[in-house]
């Protein structure tokens, strides 16, 4: 290697080389918490069901795309899951190309997203463009979500008919929406979401249909029950099971070393605490409750007093008299 050209190995490879260099460690991954108000996700037989509809109506899509561009269009599956309609509102883009749509005989409450980038690339192709390129983003104009309804109300047609191979289905389109906000979802509701990939002129774009739980008919609701009663007992159950280290807390002592040092068996070592007063219950580290020491059938325990609402306020009062033999 000459001295201009450029070195291979960076400054961190180079001393991993060296003697005694001990590899640094990877970070560990933060953990993630447990949305408790997430829908349950659903059974396995209920998501093949779903996922055989929702790949026949992706499949009508991709022959109905390709027929109206007059270009090869290939639809992906993305997948079907469950989503709260808190979640669904935060993950819409803006600004958007959203339909709300509802289901025949129920409320609104569904959406079809077809995303800022497919959707302008839809009304360029529509206009007599390539389609190739990604167009700019910006928000669509009125002419624009005018022509893109029609080809939303086409779609939501084929899903419909997708959905009639398990019951009658119709699926109506609502008004447009390039704000999430102005869409309205209640956020307790759970939605059941395709999400799909529409690869158009060498582009991927995203796609999503939500529809409501509610309205698609018992045997999908009680498939996937809602973050309410049905669900809750099935947490509790699950946290039930589940174990958490308690301890009871002697208040803190500080002793010198030449003390610690003079330490022997049997020798009592005066807390400062009397029996009576109460002590510290923590549950994985964290205080909970305050009790009382005492005994029953010959096995030490703790009556609880009270629960500690601010554990940071209340900590063990240092006494001055008093010991525990």
């Amino acid at each position: 290697m000459s001295p201009s050209s450029p070195s291979l190995l960076s400054q961190r490879d180079i001393d991993s080389l060296l003697p005694g260099h001990a590899p640094e460690a990877e970070p560990s991954p933060a953990p993630r918490l447990w949305n408790f108000a997430r829908p349950l996700p659903l059974s396995r037989p209920v998501h093949a069901r779903l996922e055989a509809v929702h790949d026949r109506f992706l499949r009508a899509l991709e022959v109905h795309l390709a027929t109206v561009l007059q270009l090869p269009i290939e639809v992906v599956s993305g997948g079907v899951e469950t989503v709260s309609g808190a979640e669904l509102a935060s993950a819409l883009e803006t600004p958007g190309a959203a339909f709300v749509i509802r289901v025949a005989g129920a409320q609104p409450g569904g959406v079809l997203d077809l995303g800022n980038e497919l959707a302008l690339a839809l009304v360029e192709r529509l206009l007599g463009g390539s389609g190739h390129g990604a167009p700019p983003r910006r928000a669509l104009t009125a002419f624009e979500q005018a022509l893109i309804r029609h080809l939303a109300e086409q779609v939501l047609r084929l899903l419909g008919e997708a959905w009639s191979t398990v019951q009658p289905t119709t699926i109506e389109c609502g008004s447009f929406a390039a704000d999430p906000e102005l869409i309205g979802l209640p956020a307790e509701d759970v939605q059941l979401v395709t999400h799909a990939e529409v690869l158009l002129a060498g582009e991927r774009r995203d796609l999503a249909v939500a529809l409501p739980i509610a309205a698609l008919g018992s045997r999908i609701r009680d498939a996937a029950p809602s973050a309410g009663a049905a669900s809750r007992a099935q947490i509790e159950d699950r946290l039930k099971q589940a174990s958490a280290e308690v301890r009871v807390r002697f208040p803190e002592l500080r002793l010198s070393a030449r003390a610690l040092l003079a330490l022997a068996p049997g020798q009592i070592v005066h807390t400062l605490h009397p029996a009576d007063a109460p002590f510290d219950l923590l549950v994985n580290g964290r205080v909970v409750h305050r009790g009382a020491l005492g005994q029953l059938h010959g096995h030490v325990g703790v009556r609880i007093s009270e629960t500690v609402k601010h554990s940071k306020e209340l900590g063990l009062t240092r006494v001055r008299e008093g010991r525990i033999v």
